[in-house]
This record gives structure tokens, sequence and C-alpha cells, in this order.
């Protein structure tokens, strides 16, 4: 029996080989054949190779086969074997044929013999073309389908597993219906828990009525035909406890919350196990004959329930649709409002920047007078120089009428000079530069009345922009509370599974974050619950004996801090093992006997974060997988925060989650530090101030900066960077940040503090975001790069090193193969088809490892270089574009951080010479694709270990 393909697999693979095919299509029908062009030629070599190692591994061996076909006989042509001829052209573009075919039958599910007459169609004319009699190709097609991989399934024909629940949505409705049901399942969330603490509220009975017979009507509109039934029998249950005016009894609340939960699993394209179940309640408690479908003949109950019978395949992901937010029309209102007084502002600055024009223009004028009579001027006093010999004795001559040779002229008779006034041309001269200068005086005062009209103008657009921008940020703000429903089902639901009775608290759900930093933070909080569940809450047998009440309770708190938010997760548990932290460290290999025996408990309990480790004692669906808290700080770390953890033993534990609320925007503090501009957050600012540079002492071979009876960590920036000392040393005093983030304070020194300023916020890129103290990057006005420093980082969790954990050598061995098997590694997997990614990361993830996916040597390449660490094992295909595998293999090879890292090659191409280049290339592995899922992960297994150090 055929296994079923993931349908969310099968589409991805559909559309994979779709976007090939014209690609194939276009290189054949280009004149002279794939042969003329090496380019061509080569790319459709790989494409077909893709098809066919992306087939077997999605499970469809005969259009493998079919592919294979033609890879090989290009394989021949590039040897010299063949020659690229109109029949063989011909024979490729049949085999171009049959695989649009294929992808035609999987996206109608007729199913039956799918492929198997196509592959036999594909062997016939292949071997016709070579020569070969007729009486062989049974034998042949036989061969090919004795070798199919056993682990993909294959057959002649192929099965599908059962869609996912979207898939009978209509694609148009799907985006409008998904976000108008979020807001529903939130609705029927809250009011069920108003129910839970009330079963006499009627007013929250009645919220869940309503939006449940909403989702329903909606979800049968547009084909949510699954869904819509489930909610129908929802609302049986809800008319019959409104109706009758009666209580819900806590079994009805427990199956409305179990149905509140499904509903939320087929919102988000999964097809839940127990529907079945689910149903089977129902009938009990409501019972019906049929079951209404909106827009539908109603269903027998007995094939309703038969139809989930069956295992359910794996849950698909919610179809790809556009992100968008709600926004309530007031604040869109307050936005138009604003841009129309920027529209206006901007008309009073253009008619500024006319008169400012008039007066340029003015001015040049006066200026073109002004060097005029100047050169008058100093021809003149040449001339008077020239001529003042000839004239000085005589006192019959003196200055005169104009156009006397130097000006000079006689008296008029009868007129001494004291009693005739004589205008020269000093005179016209000097009356001309004093109606000049009036002139510029002028335009001096025009141009002084226009800066302050400007300086005012630039104040209120100023004050314009800054509104704007805030009200902008403000679309973009979600309440805490949409992560509500969530939180809840994650603790129940863990609760149930563990069999812990647990309650939880949320307090600040009116609390705003930046829409993105919400969807940041909802990965990392349910981790923290989930584990506050299953590690911190106590059994309440266990619970009774410490007289603490038999339901555990979590309390989870998020508040503003100037311009962050802060989450607070607390627990009444038992409190982090400290011991038991330190022991799966040292089996781990992460630190030594003589560190673990020099650990505080809150260095101790910082273990915690480490990747890989584990202190469950048996492998569940909630803990020891090896994926723990090193998730949750890597979540906070790419919201631009931070996360630390305080626990009591027996008194519980408290993770504290620190973002910002934004992380578009953010206001800094321009520095300067060892030469370089810095930015520094001003939320993480509490004072600035100049120190004398006696008031920092040693304090066990650390600076120390005692201030006002407290003593603070002491860094300076360059130095905490990397970058050198201070550019000068010599002043007496030095300029310092108080730097706070919640309890933890430094003072970080620095050369010169600039202005404070609202900045965009840049990121660095995939191969700088994980800068050691550096969070992102601004642009000034000028053009210069400045990044933003992570105040976070720079003083570390609760003032320990940031990467003291991290740098603990590696030197003691698993202690046993047990604990190296439940370790959850980390796996690198480089491919350049889709469907391969997809396949491989499914049976990754199943084993409950990590794996991380790149489409191309060079990506992969790019993500190494980001990354904190190097993956645990490498696996790779060898033909890819940009970077092959051969390529891969040999640069990390040369490079000292991934050298010992395993590598894995996966390919199809089964022969020596292959083989070969690869383990001289420093290849640890080499598999042959299709291969048995097991062998894959067991050599996974063997290399990791060996590659462990002893």
């Amino acid at each position: 029996m055929a296994q079923p393909i993931d349908p969310e697999i099968l589409a991805g693979f559909v559309a994979e080989v779709r976007g090939y095919l014209p690609r194939i299509a276009r290189s054949l029908a280009a004149d002279g054949g794939a042969g003329a062009d090496p380019k061509a030629f080569e790319e459709i070599h790989r494409l077909l190779h893709s098809i066919k190692g992306a087939s077997a591994m999605v499970g469809l061996a005969p259009l493998s086969h079919i592919a294979s076909y033609a890879e090989r006989t290009l394989d021949e042509i590039q040897r010299g074997g063949r020659v690229y001829d109109a029949p063989l052209k011909a024979l490729l573009q049949a085999t171009l044929d049959r695989i649009e075919t294929c992808l035609d039958r999987l996206g109608r599910r007729d199913g039956g013999d799918a492929g198997g007459d196509l592959l036999a169609a594909t062997v016939a004319e292949f071997r016709r073309w070579r020569g070969l009699p007729v009486d062989g190709d049974a034998a042949e097609l036989a061969t090919l389908f004795a070798t199919e991989p056993a682990t993909s399934g294959a057959s002649s024909g192929w099965e599908y597993a059962a869609p996912s629940a979207w898939r009978e949505a209509a694609p148009d409705l799907l985006s409008t219906f998904l976000e108008e049901a979020d807001e529903h399942l939130q609705k029927i969330s809250a009011s069920l828990r108003a129910l839970a603490d009330d079963a006499a509220d009627r007013a929250a009975l009645l919220v869940v009525r309503r939006s449940v017979h909403t989702l329903k009507g909606a979800a049968g509109l547009v084909g949510f035909g699954e869904l819509s039934r489930l909610a129908h029998r929802m609302e049986d249950l809800l008319d019959g406890l409104a109706d009758g005016e009666e209580q819900p009894s806590p079994e009805d609340l427990a199956l409305l919350h179990a149905t509140a939960d499904r509903l939320e699993d087929l919102t988000g394209g999964g097809r839940p196990a127990d529907l079945v179940e689910i149903y089977r309640r129902y009938d009990e408690r409501v019972p019906r004959s049929t079951v209404e479908v909106p827009g539908g003949d109603p269903p027998d109950r007995r094939d309703l329930s038969s139809s989930f019978a069956a295992p359910a395949a794996p849950a698909g992901p919610r179809p790809a649709t556009p992100r968008t937010l709600r926004v309530p029309l007031e604040r869109l209102d307050e936005v138009v409002r604003l841009a129309g007084e920027l529209v206006i502002h901007r008309s009073v600055f253009e008619r500024h920047v006319a008169a400012l024009a008039r007066r340029v223009e003015e001015m040049s004028a006066s200026h073109e007078r002004l060097r005029r009579l100047a050169g008058r001027l100093e021809a003149d006093l040449e001339v008077r120089a020239l001529v003042g010999a000839e004239v000085g004795a005589s006192s019959a001559w003196s200055v005169g009428a104009t156009g006397s040779p130097g000006g000079f002229g006689m008296l008029p008779p009868g007129f001494d000079a004291l009693e005739f006034d004589r205008y020269t041309e000093f005179h016209l001269l000097s009356s001309e530069f004093a109606e000049t200068a009036s002139d510029l005086s002028a335009v001096s005062a025009e141009l002084a009345s226009s800066l302050g009209d400007f300086d005012g103008d630039l104040t209120r657009l100023s004050r314009l922009s800054s509104d704007v921008q805030n009200r902008l940020m403000r679309l973009r703000m979600v309440p805490f509370s949409q992560l509500s429903s969530r939180l809840h089902r994650a603790v129940r639901a863990t609760a149930e599974q563990e069999g812990k009775p647990a309650d939880l608290e949320i307090e600040g759900e009116a609390v705003e974050l930046d829409k993105t930093v919400l969807e940041a933070l909802a990965d990392p909080l349910l981790h923290l619950l989930r584990n506050a569940v299953a590690h911190g809450i106590e059994p309440a047998a266990e619970r009774r004996a410490k007289d603490k009440p038999e339901r555990g309770r979590i309390h989870v708190q998020a508040i503003y801090e100037g311009t962050q938010v802060t989450v607070r997760v607390n627990d009444d548990g038992a409190g982090m093992d400290a011991q038991a932290l330190v022991a799966a460290a040292l089996a781990a290999g992460r630190l030594t006997e003589e560190e673990s025996a020099a650990l505080s408990y809150e260095q101790a309990i910082d273990l915690s974060f480490l990747p890989g480790l584990s202190t469950a004692g048996a492998l569940s669906e909630v803990s020891g997988r090896g994926v723990g808290l090193d998730v949750v700080r890597a979540g906070a770390h790419r919201a631009k925060g931070t996360v630390s953890v305080r626990s009591t033993p027996g008194g519980g534990t408290t993770f504290v989650i620190r973002l910002p609320m934004s992380l578009a925007v953010a206001r800094v503090l321009m520095v300067r530090a060892s030469g370089e501009s810095f930015a520094v957050p001003l939320a993480a600012v509490a004072q600035i101030l100049r120190v004398e540079r006696a008031a920092i002492e040693p304090r066990e071979g650390e600076p120390v900066l005692s201030l006002d009876g407290r003593d603070y960590p002491y860094l300076h920036l360059g130095e905490r960077l990397g970058l050198g000392p201070a550019a000068d040393v010599s002043s007496p005093q030095v300029p310092v940040l108080i730097l706070a983030l919640g309890d933890r304070r430094a003072a970080l020194a620095v050369d010169q503090v600039g202005q404070a300023r609202e900045v965009v916020v840049k990121t660095l890129g995939p191969l700088l975001r994980r800068v050691p103290g550096i969070s992102g990057a601004t642009l000034t006005g000028d053009g210069d790069v400045v990044l933003i420093v992570n105040p976070g980082e720079l003083i570390g969790e609760e003032g320990r090193e940031p990467s003291a954990l991290a740098a603990w050598p590696v030197s003691a061995p698993p202690a046993s193969g047990e604990a190296e098997a439940s370790r959850a590694l980390k796996i690198l997997l480089v491919d350049d088809s889709l469907s391969v990614r997809r396949v491989l990361s499914n049976l990754l993830r199943g084993v409950g490892w990590n794996p991380v996916l790149a489409r191309d040597g060079l990506e992969a390449l790019e993500l190494l270089q980001g990354a904190e660490q190097p993956p645990d094992a490498i696996l790779l295909d060898i033909e890819m574009p940009r970077m092959d595998g051969f390529e891969l293999t040999a640069t990390l090879r040369g490079m000292a951080e991934f050298a010992a890292v395993p590598i894995v090659i996966l390919t199809s191409r089964a022969g020596e010479k292959h083989r070969r280049r690869a383990f001289e290339l420093g290849a640890t592995e080499y598999l042959v694709k299709p291969y048995e899922d097991a062998t894959l992960v067991a050599t996974v297994r063997r290399v990791t270990r060996e590659a462990l150090p002893t």
C-alpha cells in the first residue's frame, strides 16, 4: 500500500516543476538545440536532474524515472557519445510533454495508474531511439518498478493524504475570512474563560453563541465546510444552554473549550485527529441525525464520522495571505487630518522660498552694482596718482568737473574753494556706495525676517511631522490581548497533557506593541508557558504536601517601561533545579567539573539558555528534545530585546522579557567613542554626566564607578566593541552614560556626547546580524552610517558577560548514547529543489532536530557566516546554481570554524567519479537518492557523534 503524499508538499512540488518546464522548453526550441549553447545545455541538465531528485523524494517514482531517461541522454551528449539532432530533440520534447501530463493528473487527483502508462511509453520510445528491440521493454519496465524506494511508497500510481481543511475554501475569499475568523476565535476564547469563572454569566454565553453562529455562516459561505460543520454542532449545544436557561456543566465547558481549539486548528489549515471523538461527544450531549451545512446538503452523521476514521495527515500550513492590520477609523482620520496640515504648511514653505528667491535676485543686483563701483573707484585712484604730480603746485587747479583728466577742473570765476561745493567723481561714487549699502541693509533685514518666519514654520512642521510619525506608528500597534487566547490554550493543553491543573492570569492586556514585535514575542511566550507547566508546576499531590494550592498559578504581566515593554512570566512552582542543569551541561560537554564547581546559583540557572540542553527525564510532546530556552533568548534578540531569569528553589521562577515597542523608529543619543559615531537607545539611558577619573576604582580586577553611594560596573564603549582605548585619556573628566535595563545598571563611558534624535532603524543584513553589542544601523543627514548599540548585550544578562556561557569549552563527550540521542541537532540543509527541502525538513523535525534551509551553496555560506555557532551537520546536494556542492564543501573545509563540521552529500549521482571527488574535497558521507529515511537519520547520528571531541 502506497503511503499518502502530503498535499502541501505535493502542491509545492507541482508548482516547482511547472516553473522548470518553460525554461527547458525555450532552450530546446532555440535554433541549434541545447548543444549550441553550453550554458543552456547545463541549465536543461540541472533542471531535469532537480525534477528527477525531487520526484523521488516526494514519492513519485514514475515521474522520477521519466526525467531520469532524459537526463541520462543529456549526459551521453555531454560526454560526446551522442549527437544532438532533430529526432533526439523531438524525443526530449515528448518527454517534457509527458512530465506536464503527470503534473496535470496530479492537479486533478484522478489517481489510478497515474504514472505507469507514461513511464511505459517513455521506456519504449527511448529504447526505439537506441535501436533496442520491443521484447525487452517489459523487462526494463519491471526492473524500474522493482527498484523503487521503499520509503517513498511509490508505485505505478500515487495516493493522496486527506487535504487540509482550508483547501475547501474559495481562494478569493480566504484572506478576508481568516482575518474575521481570528477575531471571532479570540472573542470565543475570552468568553469561555469568563464562563469558566462564572457559569451563570449569560452575557458571556450569548457572546460565544453569537460569534460561533457568525463563524459558522462565514465558513459555509466561503466553502470552509469542515469548520462550518463543527461550528454548527457547537452552536447546537450553545442554543440548548441559552434557550433552556441552564448553566453549562464542567463537562460542557470542557467540550466547548476543546471545540474552540479544534476550530482554531482548522482555521490554521490543520485537520485535528480527534474530530471523530468531538462529534461523538456532541452526539451524546445533543443527539441529532444530520448536520446541516450552509450552502449544501445535510450529510448523514454516520458518513460524516467515517470520513475522519483514518489517521489525519500532518497539518498543512495556513495558506499564504497578505499581512494585514485592522485599524480603528478614528486613528486613520487623525493621520489624514495631520497630512492635510502638512500640505498647508508645505504651501507656506513654497511661498517663503519664492520670497527668498526674489531677495536673492535683489541682493545679486546690488552686489553687481557694488562690484562695478569698486572697479571705477580703483581706476580713478590710479589716474589721480598719475596726474597728481603735474597739478600739485598749481593753486588754480583743483578737483573739478567730470571729464577733466584725473577728475580735476578749474573753479568758477569769482569763487574760492570755501564758497563753492565741488561735486567730483568721488562724490558720485560715494553716493552710489551709500545707496548700495542701504539696499543691502534692507535686503538683509528682509532675509532676517524671512529667517524668523522659516524658523517658526520649521518648528510647526517638526511638530506636525513628529505627530504624524507617532500616529503612523500607532497604526502598527496592537494590544497584547491578541495573544491571550493562544496563551490560555497553551497552558490549558499542556496542563491536560501533563496531568497538572494550572490557571493562567494575564495582566496588562491593553498594553500595545508593534505588530511585528508582538509576532516575534508569541513563540517565546508560548515556550515559556509550556515550560512553566511541564517543568515548573508540581503535580497536585506534591503541591498539597507542600501546603500549596492544588492548582498551579502562572501570571503573565505586560507593562510599559519608558519606550520599552516588559513582559514577566511567573509561576508558583518548584523553581529551577540548578543541580540538574549543571549535570545536563556536564553530560553534554558544555562545561568541565572545575567550571561547574565555581558556579553560583544564578549562573547555574542561566545554563538553561544553552542550546540543546534538556533536564527532562523522558521524551514527550512538551519536553525532552533539547529545544530549550535558547529558542526563547534567540526570539527575544531577533526582536532587539533581552530575556533574563530568576528562580527561587521551591518558590517559583520568573522570566523577564524586555522589548522595544517598535522596531521601525527609535529615539537615540548620538555619541562618539574611539573615533567612531554610535547611537545609544535613549530608553536605556537613565543619566548623563561627567565624572572624575579618580571616581573609577578597580574592584576584583574590574573597574567600578562609585556614584551616590552605589557602585556601577564601568565599561568603555570603544573598548567593549573591540575598537581600542578612548581617544583622549588626558582629560580629568570623562562623559558617562548610566545605563538602566530593569534592575541592571552600568556606567558606559564615551568620548563625546551629542544630541538626541529620532532615527529610522535599518537592519544589518544577513552577514552582520550577529555583531555582538550592535542591534542595527541608521543613516545621518549627510549619508553617514551610524551603528545602533544594543545595551543589553553590552552589559550582559543580569550584569554577567553575555558570551561567558557560550565560550565554555566543549571538553567532555556525552555521558551516554542516550544523552547524545536526545540532543536537538541543528542541521543545515542545502538543496535547490523546494520539494526536497520540504520533505527532508519534515523528516528532520520529526526526529526532533532543527533544520535550517538554504537554496544553494552561496546562501548556505551567508547563513553560516551569520550564525552564532556552526551547525552539527550539513546535508547538501551537488548540482545547484551559483555555488554547487563541491565548491561549498571545498570552501568550508578551508575555513577553520567549519573544518570539522560533518558534511553529508545527498545526490542522485551514483557514479564513482562523483563519489571520489566528494571525499577528496572533504565530504564525511555520500548518500545516493533515493534512500531509506532510517539510513539518513542513522548516518547523521553517527557522523555527529564521531565529530564530538574526545
